[in-house]
């Protein structure tokens, strides 16, 4: 069962942007239950959620309509790779909807989506998350060696 704060009772250590998903608050509220609330920073005005899954995990999530990039920012305590994997859980984030990752969580969150895509929750079982550094393909097809027109 999650519990949710007011942005006045935003607990400490929340502070480290983790992912930059493409969902807005209304997509977010249908499908986990999250609510938003309005606010204003020195930025702009926003709208937040602050969750407390009730495994001692925490996280919030903030949307600024008028962001040069569209989207929802993931907030969690520095080095919490649990976390991330609940957050993803509950949100049910798919792996197309993820716009950006802090980079010292980028295999945390290939992880938590791999396996989300084992237990079912996502697509089918062919359905593999990206490598995040593959060669590109005509390397790959030479045996390792760059072709013709690459070699110098």
């Amino acid at each position: 069962m999650i519990r949710q704060f007011t942005l006045e009772d935003w607990p400490s250590g929340l502070e480290q942007d983790a992912i930059l998903l493409s969902l807005d608050p209304d997509e977010i509220a249908r499908r986990s239950g999250v609510r938003f609330d309005a606010g204003v920073d020195a930025l702009d005005v926003f709208e937040a959620a602050v969750v407390d899954l009730g495994n001692g995990k925490s996280f919030a999530l903030q949307y600024y309509p008028n962001a040069p990039i569209s989207g929802t920012t993931l907030i969690l305590r520095p080095h919490s790779a649990r976390g991330l994997k609940d957050a993803m859980s509950l949100l049910d984030v798919r792996r197309h909807e993820v716009i950006w990752v802090a980079p010292h969580l980028k295999t945390h969150l290939w992880v938590a989506l791999r396996e989300r895509i084992r237990k079912g929750f996502i697509g089918s079982r062919r359905t593999v998350p990206p490598k995040l550094y593959a060669r590109p393909r005509s390397i790959r097809r030479s045996g390792g060696q760059k072709p013709a027109r690459l070699r110098a």
